[in-house]
């Protein structure tokens, strides 16, 4: 059984990240946390994780996508070495300071002028026979997933060029 859509929380104010995927509730604090003109920047340690030691991620609420970029520990994730992990997340909603997104399955990994690739469409497809979606999220969910790699594909699946078309630059140089 897949669980339901994961609910991530950022608060900027206390610098903390919760994600809730149905009951399963991790919590961070984030070393940095803060909004910018597309969105939100935001950092935290995964001491637990075998693979990452830290994300860094950019919230981009008018694209749908939360960009996520890893310092890795070792090469041997599941999916390999790729430069960005892109979450389409439905529509962002904010109350102050605290950001609530709802990552809708599909994520695309991107490795730097070389390729895009899908993953996670099973969930999507489980999650599509479970009712987990709000009403136009499965659509918004492939729709912004093929919009997405078709727009790298036209970029010499270059990130920064994609998203300049949007005119959108993403500042990663200074996430503390």
């Amino acid at each position: 059984m897949i669980h339901p859509v994961t609910v991530v929380e950022l608060d900027l104010g206390a610098k903390t990240k919760v994600r809730d995927k149905g009951g399963e509730v991790e919590r961070y604090d984030l070393e940095t946390a803060r909004a910018h003109p597309h969105g939100v920047l935001y950092a935290h340690a995964t001491p637990d994780n075998k693979h990452v030691t830290r994300h860094v991620s950019q919230v981009i609420p008018s694209l749908n996508l939360q960009v996520t970029r890893f310092n890795w520990r070792d090469t041997e994730h599941p999916y390999g070495v790729y430069d960005y992990y892109i979450d389409i997340i439905g529509e962002v909603e904010r109350d102050g300071e605290v950001w609530i997104l709802r990552d809708l399955y599909l994520d695309v990994l991107v490795l730097e002028g070389r390729w895009a690739r899908v993953i996670d469409t099973e969930e999507y497809l489980q999650a599509i026979d479970a009712g987990h979606f709000l009403l136009g999220e499965r659509n918004l969910a492939l729709e912004r997933t093929h919009w997405l790699v078709n727009g790298l594909s036209e970029h010499d699946y270059r990130l920064d060029l994609f998203l300049a078309q949007h005119d959108i630059r993403l500042d990663w140089t200074k996430p503390c």
